[in-house]
């Protein structure tokens, strides 16, 4: 069974949420956050590594776009590494 692990941008800045903490993304611009559906067993590590990407996007304060969507998104296979 997986879980559901969001990276949202929002104006406030960026988070890392669960099924259960996440704001509703569905109003939102589908750049702004990625859906990250992870093994359970693999859930902490993930999260934990999407932790990481958060404060490297806060520190460099990057924004999410349509262009940059794919570069600042980590893919599920680079977090499970």
């Amino acid at each position: 069974m997986n879980e559901e692990i969001y990276l949202l941008w929002s104006p406030q800045g960026w988070g890392v949420f669960n099924i259960g903490t996440c704001p509703d993304p569905h109003g939102l611009p589908s750049y702004w956050y990625k859906k990250y559906e992870v093994p359970r067993d693999r859930e902490m590590d993930v999260f934990e590594r999407l932790l990481e990407v958060r404060d490297r996007l806060e520190g460099e304060r990057i924004q999410p776009s349509q262009e940059n969507y794919h570069s600042i998104f980590p893919d599920l296979s680079k977090l499970l590494e």
